[in-house]
């Protein structure tokens, strides 16, 4: 079962730089994914997956692996349709979750997806 580990993060109007702690982790370990979107690291036993509210541009996204662990810098596109103001979504009040799948939320059925209306 994967653990999530410990992170910090900063941001300025330009990037933002995520610290992910992964104590016992050899420098030759982590994968490290990282899209316009999304940032996934990967390190038996450690899973992060953060969905970026802001767009950044991947090209330029920088991993450097210590052996305390692996800091991200990503670099925020401009005049994206998204503001970063934080790590999550805030909902409008008037906002409620409701199942992907037709049937509801199901183990059996597998989906686990939300839609927000």
């Amino acid at each position: 079962m994967p653990v999530a580990p410990q992170y910090t993060w900063e941001q300025t109007l330009e990037g933002l730089t995520i610290r992910v702690q992964l104590p016992g982790i050899t420098r030759c370990r982590p994968d490290v994914f990282a899209t316009s979107a999304l940032l996934k690291i990967n390190a038996l036993p450690y899973l992060l997956h953060l969905d970026l509210r802001h767009d950044v541009d991947d090209a330029r996204t920088v991993a450097a692996v210590t052996d305390q662990g692996v800091t991200v810098s990503l670099h925020k596109v401009p005049h994206s349709r998204r503001h970063q103001t934080s790590l999550q979504w805030r909902l409008p009040s008037h906002a409620t979750a409701r199942p992907h799948c037709a049937h509801g939320w199901s183990p059996r059925c597998g989906m686990g997806w939300w839609r927000w209306a």
